[in-house]
């Protein structure tokens, strides 16, 4: 004779409550992961596009941002660069200041029409630097114009470099004009 099998009660499913808690659990910790993901992606790509946070010398700065120089028409032929510095957090079209055997440089890629500053050393009467050694903040250099004018551009104080940038600026100014020794001082 033919005996059916013991049934098994059908499995209860978990409350509605419990079920919502792990797909919510879910959905949030997709969202930190994902996001932290994507924090550490773009500091990657940051990090490895972004120029370096010091001051070139002649010798180091790379072929890509000496041929925007060129490309910009900021550099005469004959004319040498002498420190480079880039204050963009991506592209270095975006920002950047350079002081040559003949002037001074400031590049604001921001700025639609003239993004580029540039001040022979003829033109400078007086130059300041204000520095700051924090690795957060950058020093800031500020030259005084004959016309009353005055520029300011921001340079690393890495390996002491925004000093040195002061200094050649100092030193390349036409005898007479005054140039003080660098200002402030901040730790």
């Amino acid at each position: 004779m033919f005996q059916f099998p013991e049934q098994q009660p059908a499995p209860r499913p978990p409350p509605k409550s419990i079920t919502r808690f792990w797909w919510v659990l879910v959905v949030v910790g997709t969202l930190v992961v994902g996001s932290c993901a994507t924090l550490v992606g773009a500091t990657i790509y940051l990090g490895a596009t972004s120029p370096e946070t010091k001051v070139y010398a002649s010798n180091e700065i790379p072929d890509d941002y000496s041929a925007v120089l060129t490309d910009l028409r900021l550099v005469d032929p004959g004319e040498t660069v002498i420190w480079f510095y880039s204050d963009a957090l991506g592209d270095v079209r975006d920002g950047f200041s350079f002081v040559s055997d003949r002037k001074v440089v400031v590049h604001d890629g921001s700025r639609a029409s003239n993004p580029s500053t540039v001040v022979p050393f003829a033109e400078i009467v007086d130059v300041d630097l204000h520095r700051d050694t924090s690795w957060v903040m950058d020093s800031t250099i500020t030259l005084l114009l004959r016309d009353g004018r005055s520029v300011a551009f921001f340079v690393s104080s890495e390996l002491d470099r925004d000093q040195l940038v002061y200094e050649t600026i100092a030193a390349s100014m036409p005898k007479g004009a005054g140039a003080p020794p660098a200002s402030d001082q901040l730790e």
